[in-house]
């Protein structure tokens, strides 16, 4: 969502401004009288595809100050579930932020695609992180294999929410945000470490408001924002002119601080993918749901099943396709008991 570069004229000023309006109050721009509550819980994991899982691990640890938590290798049911049978046996690492927080980044072992490149296709494109300091990280990263996309900037004059951007070696892209202001006159979650949890998943489309669509209907996502404005780390890996306007939109999850942003970027292609496995890059969004039987009839790409490797902890786990090819995994709050659960191989 933060996207801010400084002297783009004032009617971006006062748009970003309503935008980071709609970061810092909870139940800013929402629906009068919204009573549903949104069937996205929370955000569980988002996953990246690398072709070197060992380099990302260190990288994610030395620069993220991200743990390793659980390593393992894709089962053929968990594989199954994600509609990409080519990555079963495939190691896979799953990493937490320094503070602890049960949200997690996951890097699965995957074959190099030719012709990806970020912020160009369709699907999940950015991962954004709370920081408690954008313009240390952006120190942090500059000697390391991420590549820096924006400047650390403030979201708009007068704006105490500032971020940076950067592009890791797998072509995943985060943003790393903070609200620099006191603590007592915001409302958007702190970092509890230097570098601390997703908090926001960029989603990407040719059309933002079947996008939209497809997460209100489906999950009763309240929108929290809905606008136009330039977005220049798009628009120069685009090609496209910095001061072109993009649709955004801005959906709530039911916990504070769990977003999904979607991005409108009119004709693109979608994600190039090695044939059965995940697309490269940002690959999978997990979230938490409370019972998947209540979400009523998604086309799952296999039936819901019991998963044991981390994040699922014996919950079951089911992966649907969205309108932008995205897929998106839904693991059930709290686990199964009495049933038999799969369990994925430990690497040598």
């Amino acid at each position: 969502m933060t996207h801010a570069m400084p002297g783009r004229g004032l009617r971006r000023g006062l748009t970003l401004a309503l935008l980071a309006a709609a970061l810092l109050l909870p139940g800013a721009f929402a629906k009068a009288g919204e009573e549903t509550a949104p069937g996205l819980l929370s955000i569980l994991a988002a996953t990246v595809t690398t072709p070197a899982l060992e380099d990302s691990v260190g990288l994610y640890r030395d620069a993220l100050g991200y743990r390793v938590v659980e390593r393992s290798v894709v089962s053929p049911g968990l594989a199954r579930s994600w509609g990409a049978p080519a990555m079963a046996g495939r190691a896979q690492a799953v990493l937490a932020p320094a503070s602890g927080e049960a949200v997690f980044l996951r890097l699965v072992a995957g074959t190099p695609v030719p012709g990806y490149s970020p912020l160009t296709t369709t699907g999940w494109n950015a991962i954004e992180l709370l920081v408690q300091d954008p313009d240390a990280v952006a120190r942090r990263l500059a000697d390391t294999a991420f590549a820096r996309l924006g400047a650390p900037a403030f979201l708009a004059p007068g704006s105490t929410i500032r971020a940076t951007q950067f592009v890791g070696p797998a072509g995943e892209v985060f943003y790393f945000t903070a609200d620099t202001g006191p603590a007592a006159d915001s409302t958007l979650a702190r970092a509890r470490s230097a570098v601390d949890r997703p908090f926001i998943l960029v989603l990407a489309g040719e059309d933002v408001d079947s996008l939209a669509a497809f997460y209100r209907e489906r999950f009763a996502l309240p929108q929290a924002f809905r606008s136009r404005l330039p977005i220049p780390i798009i628009a120069r890996a685009q090609g496209r002119d910095e001061n072109e306007d993009f649709p955004l939109v801005l959906l709530r999850l039911a916990a504070f601080s769990h977003s999904l942003e979607l991005d409108g970027y009119g004709k693109a292609p979608a994600r190039p993918t090695a044939a059965g496995e995940l697309p490269p890059g940002v690959a999978l969004a997990t979230f938490l749901v409370a019972d998947l039987d209540a979400l009523g009839d998604l086309s799952y790409l296999a039936p819901p099943s019991v998963q044991r490797t981390a994040p699922y902890a014996g919950r079951r786990a089911a992966t649907l396709r969205g309108p932008a090819g995205e897929l998106v995994e839904l693991v059930e709050r709290e686990p199964v008991a009495g049933e038999p659960i799969e369990r994925a191989a430990r690497p040598d």
